[in-house]
């Protein structure tokens, strides 16, 4: 139980910090917008399924809780 919560947290980190890399990269024009579009693209086909994972770990804790 409790390795998951770390790799959700990993996870989610991660994701955050490409979040806010894309943001910072919008305001500084000295920055190439189009390295960033290559890196989300090349990292989308791991991360959907990460984020896909949490979210339906999520939904089946929920769904045990509330049938105890």
């Amino acid at each position: 139980m409790q390795i998951k919560k770390v790799a959700k947290k990993i996870t989610l980190g991660i994701l955050v910090v490409s979040v806010i890399l894309g943001m910072v990269m919008l305001f500084i024009p000295s920055l190439p917008m189009d390295r960033y579009m290559t890196y989300v693209k090349g990292v989308a086909y791991i991360y959907t399924p990460l984020i896909a994972s949490i979210g339906i770990n999520s939904a089946i804790e929920k769904t045990k809780k509330s049938s105890e």
